[in-house]
């Protein structure tokens, strides 16, 4: 069974030269979705240290340390 696979970059590349500024996709159609990771934790501390302490229960709901709320802060 042959496979075909459609190049995306590609086609978007053609399609912002062909017809600059018209997207091909209704802005309403579309969403924008923002991956954050959390600010280091206690858990992740603890577990760099012992990787095991990943699986302990004392880390189940663990809250952020200082270094944890900088980095939330610096996001905004």
């Amino acid at each position: 069974m042959a496979r075909h696979y459609i190049d995306l970059e590609a086609g978007k590349k053609a399609q912002q030269e062909l017809c600059p500024g018209i997207s091909l996709t209704p802005e309403r159609y579309t969403k924008t979705i923002h991956f954050v990771r959390h600010g280091q934790g206690f858990h992740n501390v603890a577990g760099h240290k012992n990787h095991e302490m990943y699986k302990s229960w004392d880390f189940v709901d663990s809250h952020l340390t200082e270094h944890g709320w900088k980095q939330a802060e610096q996001l905004g």
